[in-house]
């Protein structure tokens, strides 16, 4: 048996002109859009696999992709929020 991998399969591919938003984002989104042209998959399903603290934290490759279904989103007291 393989050792879990803690990458998504198939792993995000983004392609060089949708790069992660730089800190802090604006609000508190998902990108599905370029998840999904990327991937096939949305932010929401990598979330539900475990794939959000391996490939989409706010210091992995791809911060920022799903801040919302990870749960990556600050509160007003600079604290995350659950996520949504």
């Amino acid at each position: 048996m393989l050792p879990s991998s803690p990458f998504p399969s198939p792993m995000p591919n983004v392609p060089p002109t949708l790069t992660p938003t730089a800190n802090p984002t604006p609000g508190c989104i998902n990108e599905d859009v370029k998840v999904l042209r990327a991937t096939g998959n949305t932010c929401e399903y990598y979330a539900e696999q475990g794939h959000c603290q391996g490939v989409f934290c706010p210091t992995c490759p791809y911060n920022h992709f799903c801040d919302k279904s990870c749960g990556f989103c600050l509160d007003e007291d600079g604290n995350f929020r659950p996520p949504e």
